[in-house]
């Protein structure tokens, strides 16, 4: 191409479409020289015809050239000056065009042909009957064929290439790696072909000539390299077969059987390209001139760092751009703990995990035959695998996977993730689920993938593993916040998991006044216990406020002379200097949560703090004592609407832990994982975007002191899995060294109490086994009933289980009995109940209770005979003044509370009928005197 001659610089022809180029053809172009007798019998002449390349007696081209037979070659015209007298070479002009090898065709106009065509006069024909072409030719010397006026020169197998591709830059040159975002990219150059395809296109859609199927055999591609060419259909496609296969199909396959490739979406299409019309009018139909330095596109899913090149009429570039895809980048592993020597599904949330590869590009439904040619496809980045490609195995490791390492010692030096072993094993993608999700407020993927098996050494509680994305080897960094989860070692692999202390509750009231609810807020405030809002059996919330009497029994409903917060359930509630304050909350009948702050305004001093104009308040006359009402802080606070939100008060501020969002009637919202502080109940203060329990849910929160004064809390790490940990100033989170976790078991509530914590729970504890160890459900004969338990621990490393209350039976021996508060029947347990220290005793309140009722003396059952349980609220109150050694129960002397002829018939030498050393303790069926509770 392009090969200039000073005699035809001046017939260059200026024309708005690219790619024009001047070549010189060199060949013999005269067909004969033999005299030929032209006209008719009686009127006729003798001439030597002879091809011309320009005829200047016709001023006419005896010559044209095609290649590919689409793409016309303008002749130039010789130069008079310098007389082309051989005819050996004349020179052209090329449009824009692409591909390579198209076949020379030379035409050359037949002078013989012509002077006999010329020789016959319009006279001649009026005479004789001699047709040619339908016409009349009187009695002229007619050619020989009708046909055609031009013969076809012999091909000697010359063939015209136009220049291929050429890139220099790709921006970006990074990208996301994730369906629908990844980059779009603007790739500029040379010799892209867009004017070729504007010219031809209208002709070459229905013809299956190579050059025509070479128009449309255009794409952007990435992964693999080593097609020199590309042949996507067989040689009976047409060209508009060829473009339907290029816009539908990802791939490209090469006549080369290593060769395989994927396409950049939206390149030469005119999705992106930007043509503007050659005439000033667009009805003239001048066609278009687009650009032929710029392709833009939408990469695909991929991975790694890869080489981006272009493909135009079927010939690769000679040059190409590196694309660098974004390593994944792993937000969140949950749950963030698992159960040594067990192994659970894990969600890994993030960004640029990749896509199902193996399904969008390697055709995992496509079975292989044999005989069937399958491309050796390239490894992946960073990978050393020997895998069978006809299997499709390859796929499962070059997109995306997850690789478990365990994590790093402390101060130890830090390893690149790249170098990191999977030495706690690798899950590939087919046994991952991958899906789009939002979070965050933007677009990002979740994958579901078993995790592994990671057994405890011996003196460990804990064992941190990392876990890292991987696509197409470009592999996640890893952050201990983000992407570390453990196994830790459960409580009751220890040896002794039941203690040697009891509770003994006894019944305040049976009815205590108050409006049986559950899942209300139970709080000490200003010498009285506050019941706050809930549910019943029939109502899913209430905006009930229910107060006690000193003593916590003897239960009034509190009215305001206005309506206050509305009706909801689960609310959060605690005092702060000396404020009861109600918060959050969430309501079925509004399908929300809440996020106001309502204070009582039980004085005129709290009135005078918190009171703003707009406020309604009581209207008083002259005289009137002052009326206490409720105060709305804020109607939106900047933490989310939340519900059973924990609240603590510590430091001299007030603060907000925990909580879940609003989720419908038997379903899980989202558990929070912020913390929050007031020093005033107005200003909130974000301590933590992301406490220590991430991924944790059932978050319960007390104050407790092991030395020093701190915030503690228990979270679940996934269904029945709690942690422990703790703060001293509510910005440094930690876990108790070596604490296990507390399994098998659904905390209903925490309360902190004379030096322990203590977490009342429902479970099925195996009544065969010594230590009572909660179970699954169901698991063994001795654990098929759930019950309730409490829990107790000074430190938070370990839990003991208190031991149950006893009764003495007819032949005088201690036996074990249910609490009073959770039924007399197997099978029947309180939850969602409420629990608050109150005058340093315990309360417990309310709550469900699945109880199995009598009907007319029989327990009642179905219509199967199995039991038939019922839910029901409670307005019961129950009490306790004692978490007692069980020894002290036994081996006491003195009057706790048993009659005398109790006491007298108690035998504590008769061996093991009593059995003081591992059941011991009588239960009280009646509130013990003054004197007995002081003892106590």
């Amino acid at each position: 191409g392009d090969y200039k001659h000073t005699t035809n610089r001046n017939a260059e022809k200026y024309d708005l479409y690219f790619g024009r180029s001047q070549i010189r053809i060199m060949g013999n172009f005269t067909i004969s020289q033999d005299p030929v007798l032209v006209g008719n019998g009686t009127d006729n002449r003798t001439v030597v015809p002879r091809e011309r390349i320009w005829n200047e007696r016709y001023q006419q081209f005896d010559v044209a050239v095609t290649f590919g037979g689409i793409y016309e070659c303008e002749v130039l015209r010789p130069s008079a000056t310098l007389p082309n007298a051989d005819e050996s070479y004349f020179d052209c002009l090329m449009p824009s065009g692409v591909g390579s090898n198209h076949s020379i065709h030379v035409v050359v106009r037949n002078a013989t042909y012509r002077e006999l065509v010329l020789g016959c006069t319009e006279e001649m024909k009026k005479y004789g009957t001699t047709k040619w072409k339908g016409q009349p030719f009187g009695n002229c010397f007619p050619p020989s064929s009708e046909s055609d006026e031009f013969v076809v020169a012999k091909d000697f197998g010359v063939t015209f290439t136009y220049d291929v591709p050429v890139i220099t830059s790709v921006k970006p040159s990074r990208g996301r790696n994730m369906p629908g975002k990844t980059a779009r990219v603007t790739i500029t150059g040379q010799n892209f072909g867009f004017s070729a395809r504007e010219i031809y296109r209208d002709q070459c859609l229905g013809s299956s000539s190579l050059s025509c199927r070479q128009l449309f055999t255009n794409g952007a591609i990435l992964f693999n390299q080593s097609c020199s060419d590309i042949e996507l259909l067989t040689s009976g496609a047409t060209g508009a077969e060829v473009e339907s296969e290029i816009a539908v199909n990802p791939l490209a396959w090469c006549h080369n059987p290593q060769g395989y490739t994927l396409v950049c979406q939206g390149a030469f299409s005119e999705t992106y390209t930007e043509c503007v019309e050659r005439c000033l009018d667009p009805f003239e139909l001048c066609g278009r001139r687009c650009p032929e330095d710029t392709v833009i596109c939408d990469v695909p899913v991929l991975g790694g760092t890869q080489q981006l090149s272009l493909v135009v009429a079927g010939v690769t570039a000679t040059t190409s751009a590196t694309f660098r895809y974004d390593n994944p980048i792993v937000y969140s592993v949950t749950p963030p703990e698992v159960l040594a020597g067990t192994s659970s599904i894990l969600t890994v949330t993030g960004v640029n995990f990749g896509d199902y590869l193996a399904v969008r590009y390697a055709g995992r439904e496509i079975f292989v035959t044999e005989g069937q040619i399958v491309p050796q496809i390239l490894k992946p980045f960073d990978e050393s695998l020997t895998l069978n490609t006809t299997t499709m195995l390859w796929w499962d490791h070059a997109q995306y996977q997850t690789c478990f390492s365990n994590s790093l010692p402390e101060n130890s030096n830090p390893v690149p993730a790249p170098q990191r072993q999977c030495n706690a094993g690798r899950v590939l993608s087919n046994a991952i689920s991958l899906s789009d999700i939002f979070i965050f407020g933007e677009d990002a993927q979740r994958m579901v993938v078993q995790g592994p098996v990671v057994e405890s050494v011996e003196g460990q509680t804990l064992l941190s593993v990392d876990i890292m994305a991987q696509s197409l080897g470009g592999r996640s960094e890893t952050t201990p916040e983000n992407t570390s989860f453990s196994f830790r070692v459960a409580c009751n692999t220890q040896p002794q998991t039941i203690g040697s202390r009891l509770h003994q509750f006894y019944l305040g009231s049976e009815d205590a006044g108050q409006t049986a609810l559950a899942g209300s807020a139970l709080v000490s405030h200003n010498e009285r216990l506050w019941l706050l809002a809930g549910q019943t059996a029939t109502q899913p919330e209430s905006s009930e406020v229910w107060r006690s009497m000193f003593t916590g029994l003897g239960w009034s409903s509190v009215t305001a002379d206005r309506t206050w917060w509305s009706a909801r359930h689960n609310v959060t509630s605690c005092t702060f200097r000396d404020v009861l304050y109600v918060m959050g909350g969430a309501s079925h009948a509004e399908a929300k949560a809440f996020n106001d702050v309502w204070v009582f305004a039980e004085t005129a001093d709290v009135d005078a703090y918190f009171w703003r104009p707009g406020i309604p308040s009581p209207n008083l006359v002259a005289g009137q004592a002052y009326s206490p009402y409720w105060i709305q802080v804020t109607d939106s606070a900047p933490w989310s609407a939340r519900s059973r939100a924990q609240c603590l008060v510590h430091n001299n501020s007030m603060w907000l832990l925990g909580g879940v969002g609003y989720a419908e009637l038997g379903s899980y919202g989202e558990w929070t994982t912020d913390l929050w502080r007031t020093r005033d109940g107005f200003v909130w203060e974000l301590v933590l975007p992301k406490g220590l329990w991430q991924g944790r849910n059932n978050i319960r929160a007390v104050m407790h002191t092991d030395g020093r004064l701190g915030m503690w809390l228990v979270a679940s790490v996934q269904e029945q899995f709690y942690n422990t940990m703790f703060s001293l100033d509510g910005r440094d989170w930690r876990f108790p060294e070596k604490a296990c976790a507390l399994t098998n078991v659904d905390v209903q509530d925490m309360v902190a109490w004379r030096g322990y914590m203590f977490l009342f729970t429902t479970a099925c504890h195996d009544l065969d086994d010594e230590n009572q160890d909660p179970v699954p459900c169901g698991s063994r004969p001795s654990a098929i009933h759930t019950t309730n338990r409490i829990w107790y621990s000074q430190n938070g490393r370990s839990w003991l289980l208190a031991r149950l209350p006893y009764q003495v039976d007819t032949f005088l021996r201690p036996v074990s009995t249910q609490y009073g508060w959770q039924g007399e029947e197997p099978g029947e347990f309180r939850y969602d109940f409420h629990v608050a220290v109150h005058h340093d005793t315990l309360y417990v309140v309310g709550g469900f209770k699945h109880t199995l009722p009598r009907v007319g003396g029989n327990l009642a059952r179905d219509a199967d005979g199995n039991f038939a349980y019922i839910e029901s609220t409670k307005e019961d109150v129950w009490m306790c003044k004692s978490f007692l050694e069980s020894s002290i129960l036994c081996n006491d002397k003195s009057d706790q509370g048993l009659t005398g002829e109790d006491y007298a018939k108690r035998t504590f030498a008769e061996g093991p009928a009593v059995g003081c050393a591992f059941r011991n303790s009588f239960d009280f069926k009646r509130a013990p005197t003054e004197e007995a509770q002081g003892v106590m």
